[in-house]
C-alpha cells in the first residue's frame, strides 16, 4: 500500500457515516459524496506535481546542454580553434562557512595546507564556474594511410542521433 493511500485511510478511518466515509459501499452515494471530490482533487494535485517536476527536469536538461554550445568560435588555423562560452551566473549565497574555508585555503601556502584544504582547492579547480565545460563528444579528423580524404573519428550523424535519443527518452518518460 502506498504512503499516500495509508495517510488518507488513516485520516478518514474514524469518520464513520457521512460525506468522507471510506467504508461506503453504495456507488451512488460515493459518486455524490465529498470523498470522491477530495480523491479527485488529490489525483489532480499529484498529476500537476509530476508535470511540474517533468517540466523543471526538461528545463534543467536544456540548460545543461546549452552550456556546451559556445557563444563564439574563433578559428585561428587548422590546428587552433578557440571556443568562447557564456559563463553561468554565480550563486548569490555569500559569507557561508564553505566560502570562508575556500578563501582561507587560497591564502595559505600549499606547504602549510592540511589534506582537507588541499582536496578542497583541487575540487574548487575541477568544478569552477569560470572554467570552460569539458566536451560531451570528441570529433577528430583521421587520415588513414593510403587515403587522400580524411574521415571523422565518429560519424557526426551518430552524435546527433545520440542527443536526439536522450531527448526522446526524456519525453517518453513524461508521457
Amino acid at each position: 500500500m502506498g504512503r499516500l493511500e495509508k495517510i488518507i485511510k488513516n485520516s478518514f478511518t474514524e469518520v464513520g457515516k457521512g460525506w468522507f466515509n471510506i467504508h461506503e459501499t453504495s456507488k451512488e452515494t460515493y459518486e455524490f459524496g465529498k470523498l470522491k471530490k477530495f480523491l479527485t482533487l488529490v489525483n489532480f494535485m499529484m498529476q500537476d506535481t509530476i508535470l511540474s517536476l517533468g517540466k523543471d527536469s526538461v528545463r534543467q536538461f536544456v540548460s545543461f546542454m546549452m552550456q556546451y554550445i559556445p557563444k563564439e568560435t574563433h578559428i585561428y588555423s587548422t590546428s587552433s580553434v578557440k571556443n568562447v562560452f557564456e559563463k553561468p551566473p554565480k550563486p548569490v549565497e555569500e559569507g557561508g562557512p564553505e566560502e570562508e574555508d575556500a578563501n582561507v585555503a587560497k591564502e595559505i601556502p600549499e606547504k602549510e595546507m592540511t589534506l582537507i584544504q588541499k582536496v578542497r582547492k583541487e575540487m574548487d579547480a575541477m568544478f569552477s564556474l569560470d572554467k570552460d565545460p569539458e566536451p560531451l563528444f570528441v570529433l577528430d579528423l583521421i587520415l588513414k594511410p593510403n587515403q587522400l580524404i580524411p574521415n571523422y573519428s565518429v560519424e557526426p550523424r551518430d552524435i546527433v542521433a545520440k542527443i536526439l535519443e536522450v531527448f526522446d527518452e526524456g519525453i517518453e518518460c513524461l508521457q
